[in-house]
């Protein structure tokens, strides 16, 4: 499934994990590119992008222990006059890596 992930267009992935149990969705994202990941979190719903980031630092941080400060911030904001939003994901590199 993560080979798939890693082929399919970013925006799709997002639609298709926006109706995904959020802990499946989290385990898939943590085996994919960084880069991939990054893509399909910002193609996804706000809310799920944000429960699913958490799962997925809760699971970074089971498996290495406490963490020196935060891992990530979540962020939404509006994009102009348009009515869109994005959501902005700030990773902390100096302490986790996105992926393993």
């Amino acid at each position: 499934m993560v080979a798939i992930f890693n082929k399919v267009d970013t925006d799709e992935a997002g639609a298709i994990m926006n109706n995904m149990d959020p802990n499946l969705a989290a385990e898939i994202l943590l085996r994919l590119r960084e880069r991939q990941a990054a893509d399909i979190l910002s193609a996804m719903d706000p809310k799920k992008a944000a429960e699913v980031s958490q799962i997925m630092a809760n699971k970074k941080k089971n498996k290495k222990g406490p963490v020196k400060g935060p891992i990530f911030s979540v962020k939404l904001r509006h994009f102009g006059g348009s009515g869109h939003f994005f959501l902005l994901i700030l990773w902390d590199f100096r302490n986790q890596s996105f992926c393993s």
